[in-house]
């Protein structure tokens, strides 16, 4: 087990981290900036606590390892994530220069830079989750999170917005407690409506 010690990054607001650098290997070369350098390339580590406990859930150590042993998959992840969704949207959103495009995953770095990862306290699942924050070459301002399942991204937001509700699709379903149908819109990314309608979870649209 990984030696930690326990710090309050603000406030009321307390993490661990490990007591040994981490070296990660892939995950560093992702290194955009949008103010200046880092001093060095260490990848911030945040293993988030909520309570007084002296250590990590379980489920947390487990995400550490699993991050630590799968650099790899995570960046064919971020790729595939980059290219179906946040290329798309951001494209649309905003004027993105042809320069400013990763034509491949080796060019990812022309738009992120890790600058930390973050674990939350959730609840035990089979799968890990965890977030990765970005310097972001699309929107310096607010940053980017993206929220991992395993090795794939599932939801993004930026800086001040991360939620975790798209967890609970991920693991129970999609449905509401009523049993009410769901309301479903789904949308391009220039905001056109593609379908919109209410549904039951089951029924195939």
């Amino acid at each position: 087990m990984r030696e930690l010690r326990k710090y309050e990054v603000w406030e009321d607001y307390w993490c661990y981290e490990p007591i040994n650098k981490i070296p990660f290997e892939l995950l560093k070369e992702l290194n955009y900036y949008c103010w200046g350098p880092k001093e060095d390339d260490e990848i911030k580590i945040r293993i988030e606590s909520y309570d007084t406990t002296e250590l990590p859930k379980e489920n947390q150590l487990k995400a550490l390892e699993f991050i630590v042993k799968n650099e790899a998959n995570i960046l064919e992840g971020l790729w595939d994530y980059y290219q179906n969704l946040i290329l798309p949207v951001y494209q649309t959103a905003t004027d993105i220069e042809m320069a400013e495009i990763a034509n491949n995953k080796s060019e990812l770095s022309k738009v992120f830079g890790v600058m930390a990862i973050e674990i939350p306290p959730l609840e035990s699942f089979s799968s890990v989750y965890f977030l990765i924050e970005f310097d972001f070459k699309y929107d310096c301002e607010h940053g980017l999170y993206l929220l991992f399942k395993n090795h794939k991204p599932i939801d993004l937001f930026g800086e001040g917005d991360k939620a975790y509700e798209s967890i609970d699709i991920y693991e129970k379903g999609l449905y509401n407690d009523d049993q009410t149908p769901l309301k479903i819109r789904i949308c391009k990314p220039d905001g056109n409506t593609v379908i919109t309608g209410e549904y039951f979870y089951n029924k195939k649209i």
